[in-house]
């Protein structure tokens, strides 16, 4: 801990009667989950004897605790782009890109991955999708699991132009992606 240490925050845990404490430092927040009680610096530094050096401070300002929750959830949150490609037996790379219209099994296939949202407007992560002026696309399948969220890029639901025979504004979305 030492000089890298940056601070320490305790609030109440989705887990019962327990605290969690986080300690930030310069390579990654530690958490940390407590028994409910009066003092808890003097249980975080039995537990962590490296903070026993350190004099800690109670800040009752209700926004910096807001602040700190929203920092903790953006730290903990774990973005993906993935591509999605619908193949017909057979066809080759460019063909596979000029793909507009899909399978009903792919269609269930989707469903699984996760929910179809509307991307104009859309307010979460958007894996660089234009939400705002439509340019990616109406449609696109988004999940959020354990933490992760995932921006599905489908190539049956990206635009398609005809002049593009090389298929380019596609595989710019999904030639970066874990496909």
């Amino acid at each position: 801990v030492s000089t890298q240490s940056t601070g320490v925050e305790i609030k109440p845990s989705m887990e019962g009667k327990k605290l969690k404490a986080i300690l930030k430092t310069k390579k990654q927040p530690e958490r940390i989950l407590l028994d409910a009680g009066k003092d808890h610096v003097k249980k975080l530094k039995e537990l962590k004897p490296e903070l026993k050096a350190y004099t800690f401070k109670q800040i009752k300002d209700p926004k910096l605790s807001d602040e700190l929750a929203n920092i903790e959830r953006k730290e903990l949150m774990i973005r993906y782009k993935i591509g999605v490609l619908y193949a017909k037996e057979g066809q080759l790379e460019d063909e596979i890109f000029s793909n507009c219209e899909s399978s009903s099994d792919f269609e269930e296939f989707l469903e699984l991955l996760g929910t179809r949202i509307y991307l104009l407007g859309w307010d979460a992560y958007a894996g660089g999708l234009d939400v705002k002026a439509g340019t990616t696309g109406e449609f696109s399948v988004y999940s959020f699991h354990r933490g992760y969220e995932m921006m599905f890029h489908v190539s049956t639901l990206l635009p398609f132009q005809d002049k593009d025979t090389q298929r380019i504004e596609r595989k710019r979305h999904i030639g970066n992606d874990v496909v």
